[in-house]
């Protein structure tokens, strides 16, 4: 069980935080969400598939506290819902430029290591 050595994500925490203050079990947060059972312990990274379904059960969570660790973890009022409603499409649109890029810089990678391979 090398998983349980290693550091839990920083969104991973966040959204822990935010579990135990509602008073929501890790199992509720599976069920609701669909996010697959034992995810938010595991030490490997989230997905963006399992962001997105995070995000679009628990909408009241504080985007600047998952994203960014500022308090408060849950949103203060309807105001603030109302600011930052557009902060869920921003970071969703990030979070899928990343991952193309991601993508795109491993593809790029791969080609470098068989040019390489090639030059030796």
């Amino acid at each position: 069980m090398q998983d349980r050595n290693k550091e839990i994500s920083f969104l991973k925490k966040g959204i822990l935080a935010y579990l135990k203050i509602k008073g929501v079990t890790n199992k509720e947060c599976y069920s609701a969400t669909g996010m697959s059972e034992g995810i938010l312990s595991q030490s490997t990274g989230l997905t963006e598939d399992n962001i997105l379904k995070f995000l679009n059960v628990y909408s009241d969570i504080n985007l600047n506290y998952l994203f960014y660790g500022i308090e408060p973890i849950i949103k203060q009022n309807e105001i603030e819902i109302y600011q930052k409603g557009d902060m869920n499409k921003i970071a969703l649109e990030m979070i899928r430029d990343l991952s193309a890029e991601n993508a795109l810089l491993k593809k790029e990678n791969e080609e470098l290591r068989e040019l390489h391979k090639k030059t030796r």
